[in-house]
């Protein structure tokens, strides 16, 4: 099936996801368009990754982690504190 055809049925899933879930309060085509928008987004990320060195991509990932982990400790502190 390849990357183009793997994309167009994940496109197509996003889109009727949206189109019932109604995200944002949104009915109709409004709502398909916003899973369009969220299909074409997530697309130009996996083509822009495929260029990426491992590197940098292991890199960001455990960037994100501890940013994940810091923003929960500064939550719980506030949490104990507040």
């Amino acid at each position: 099936m390849g990357l183009l055809g793997d994309a167009r049925v994940a496109s197509r899933v996003r889109v009727a996801v949206s189109y019932t879930l109604g995200p944002l309060g949104l009915r109709g085509l409004a709502a398909a368009s916003v899973g369009l928008v969220m299909a074409l987004a997530v697309l130009m990320a996996e083509l822009r990754l495929q260029q990426a060195a491992s590197s940098g991509l292991l890199g960001g990932a455990i960037g994100a982690v501890l940013g994940v982990f810091a923003a929960l400790l500064v939550t719980i502190g506030d949490l104990a504190h507040g």
